[in-house]
Parts: C-alpha cells; sequence; structure tokens
C-alpha cells in the first residue's frame, strides 16, 4: 500500500469528495442492475446532507486520502455495522478496504471494549471482497429498500484476526 495514503475520519467538507466517489462507483457497478426503488434510495442516502445528518446521529466515517483525493470510504452504524465500503475502482487492490475496515475496527473497539462482531450487507458482487476480509455470510441474499444484499459478519473477538 501506498504509504501517503491517509486514513482519517471525514472532515467537514469531505463529504462531497465522498458522495461523488460513492455515486460514481454505485453509477458504474451497481445501479445497472438494480431496481429503480434501489437506486432512487440510494441516491437519495448518499446525498452529501444525508451523510452530514448520519455523521450527527450514530454513524461515523472514514476516508482514505491520497493528496486531496479521496480513494475510499467506510461508513459505520453503532459502532458495528459498516453501511458503506467503497474503494475507487483506479485503486483497488492495493489494500485501501483492508485498512479502512481495520481502523473502523479499532475505533469501534475502543468505543465498545466488549465488541465481538462488526456486521455488513453486501452487495452481491462485493461478497468475495468482505470474505478476503475475512467476513462470512450469515444469511441468505435478501431484498431491502430495492438493492439486494447478503449480510455478512466478522468476528473480531480477537483483534489479531486476519485484517
Amino acid at each position: 500500500m501506498d504509504s501517503l495514503i491517509k486514513f482519517c475520519p471525514i472532515m467537514n467538507g469531505d463529504e462531497f469528495a465522498a458522495a461523488e466517489l460513492i455515486y460514481r462507483t454505485f453509477r458504474n457497478e451497481i445501479a445497472p442492475s438494480a431496481s429503480r426503488e434501489g437506486v432512487s434510495n440510494f441516491y437519495e442516502y448518499i446525498q452529501p446532507d444525508s451523510i452530514l445528518d448520519r455523521l450527527e446521529s450514530n454513524y461515523f466515517m472514514k476516508i482514505a486520502v491520497l493528496i486531496d483525493k479521496v480513494l475510499g470510504v467506510i461508513e459505520i452504524r453503532d459502532c458495528s455495522h459498516i453501511s458503506m465500503l467503497v474503494v475507487d475502482d483506479a485503486c483497488r487492490g492495493r489494500g485501501i478496504a483492508r485498512e479502512l475496515v481495520r481502523t473502523a475496527v479499532i475505533f469501534c473497539r475502543k468505543k465498545d471494549p466488549g465488541l465481538q462482531a462488526i456486521t455488513a450487507n453486501s452487495l452481491p458482487g462485493s461478497v468475495p471482497v468482505y470474505e478476503r476480509l475475512g467476513f462470512i455470510k450469515t444469511g441468505p441474499e435478501q431484498e431491502k429498500n430495492g438493492l439486494r444484499l447478503v449480510p455478512m459478519s466478522l468476528d473480531i473477538s480477537n483483534l489479531k484476526s486476519q485484517i
């Protein structure tokens, strides 16, 4: 991984670059096979104002940045559930998703030392990525808000796991 990439909490103003990366990735990779309802709901969810609203409640977001470009985003709800994990397609395979998950897990464990697992609802095409990060499927594919999702979980009872 490039040592110049910084992994940090999202700062005021970063929500626009984060939303743009998420939008571009979703538009290119997920939207073509998603329902109209799923696309509409997701686009509403990733608006910069919606991101800010969530950050004022029970969510936090970390980003991977190289100079001034956002390369990756992770959003966590309740310090226990990944609601988004996105890496710029040109930067995949460089360990960015792994480091985003690792730093998020450390943050969550500091907030809740007894936390045993981090969950996620993966898009079907992202299941192999989550599996490489150590997540396992915990149920069958389902549809939520117009998107197909696979429930997954990462055992973090031993922080020295494969993250």
